[in-house]
């Protein structure tokens, strides 16, 4: 692995290199044609041999992408591979800097263990849903998944009580919205239905969208694009202690 600075920054950004590389058993030229693809996987024999769902690279992509990077692949079958993502960063500000690092003592300071805890994604889009699970996967946390308002219900209708300790849940969906789906989950005849946290997620930034949320039942709000720190923040603050 290798972290290179480049010279050719545009003023106030700094450029970077990261490079990794491997001594692995390489990918064939027609998956490389394919990797960022989701659910594709290499035909050679060690990768029915390796769990996976075929959606890490296709991630990895949508992320450098959205920091406005590019990412490369090299392999050779036999010798390995060498990734290399490159992205722009833009100079921090005095004021940003302090900022990223009291974001940072509050991450630290709500350090859980989370092992074990049963949180319910609900999200239309399958990328963000699938990249948000990985994550909290990382935390401890074991995710399910629900691909709109309607299957939510079902889901929390389901299972018995407190078994879900949280909802993360998508405010604009098809066939069910979030808020309306909130709503039915308060209703349910079921001890947990009053006191689940379910933390809405949205791109709506306004007071209309929050006063939504509030008047739904929602316990919190998060905006998209989700920042994981405050994410995890808001989990520990709802989800007690066992």
């Amino acid at each position: 692995m290798a972290l290179t600075e480049l010279s050719d920054a545009p003023r106030g950004f700094g450029a970077y290199r990261l490079t990794v590389s491997d001594t692995g058993c390489g990918m064939t030229p027609e998956f490389l044609d394919r990797i960022f693809l989701p659910f594709e996987r290499d035909g050679l024999g060690y990768a029915n041999k390796t769990e996976g769902t075929g959606l890490g690279m296709t991630i990895t992509k949508s992320l450098v992408d959205l920091m406005g990077g590019e990412i490369a692949v090299e392999s050779v079958v036999g010798r390995g591979s060498t990734f290399a993502i490159t992205l722009p960063l833009r100079v921090a500000d005095a004021d940003e800097l302090a900022e990223a690092r009291e974001k940072a003592a509050a991450a630290e300071r709500c350090q859980r263990d989370f092992t074990g805890c049963k949180v319910l994604v609900v999200d239309d889009d399958d990328l963000s849903r699938e990249i948000l699970v990985e994550i909290l996967k990382d935390y401890g946390f074991k995710p399910e998944e629900a691909r709109d308002g309607d299957a939510a219900v079902r889901k929390v209708a389901s299972v018995e009580p407190f078994y879900y300790d949280a909802v993360l849940m998508d405010m604009r969906m098809p066939r069910m919205d979030g808020d309306e789906a909130t709503r039915e989950i308060r209703a349910l005849d079921r001890p947990d239905a009053a006191t689940l946290p379910i933390i809405a997620e949205t791109a709506d930034a306004f007071e209309e969208g929050q006063r939504r949320a509030r008047d739904a039942g929602m316990t919190a709000l998060t905006t998209k694009p989700l920042n994981i720190h405050e994410l995890v923040a808001l989990l520990a603050e709802y989800i007690p202690e066992k």
